[in-house]
Parts: structure tokens; C-alpha cells; sequence
């Protein structure tokens, strides 16, 4: 399979101190300056996005619940006696 031929490029300033430690890092990892720049660059724009979209499924998800238990507080008057909506938060939390 042939690799995209890289045509364009990103650039950015670093200090002599900022310098060495990114080529430090780039030889422990057995790569050069450019390759694990890139590799570092790629890895974070992939996590970043994927965890904002992890972020907006458990908002949803939380969202959902809350909506579910006014829902159940509303409709059934006996869930709130006698503990039942403690225990009923604990299972739906997995405190049990």
C-alpha cells in the first residue's frame, strides 16, 4: 500500500531547553524529530475528539436518568415513602 505523499506542513517555535527535551523524546522512542512530532500531534487530535464525544454520551446518558426518575417520583407517590427512592438511586448507581 502506498503511504499519501506529506506535502504540507506545521510549524511552531521552541525554545533551545524545549528543543532538547522533544528530541530526547523522539530518540527514546526510536523515531525522528519529525516522525514523532507528527505521531504526537495525530494520537492527540484523535483522543481529544473521541473524548469529547465520550463527554456527550454520558451527558445524555445522565440527562436520560434524571429525566427517568422525576418521571417515576411523579407518576408512582409510594416510590417516595419509606426509603424506596433511596434504594431505587443506589441499584440505578450500582451502590448496592
Amino acid at each position: 500500500m502506498k503511504r499519501a505523499l506529506r506535502t504540507k506542513s506545521v510549524g511552531t517555535k521552541v525554545s533551545e531547553a524545549e528543543l532538547r527535551v522533544l528530541e530526547s523524546r523522539a530518540a527514546a522512542a526510536g523515531l525522528t524529530l519529525s516522525e514523532w512530532v507528527r505521531d504526537v500531534l495525530l494520537a492527540s487530535s484523535v483522543d481529544t475528539g473521541t473524548m469529547a464525544a465520550e463527554r456527550a454520551i454520558l451527558a445524555e446518558m445522565l440527562a436520560m436518568r434524571a429525566i427517568l426518575l422525576n418521571v417515576a417520583v411523579r407518576a408512582t407517590p409510594w416510590l417516595t415513602g419509606s426509603g424506596r427512592l433511596d434504594r431505587l438511586l443506589c441499584r440505578l448507581g450500582g451502590n448496592e
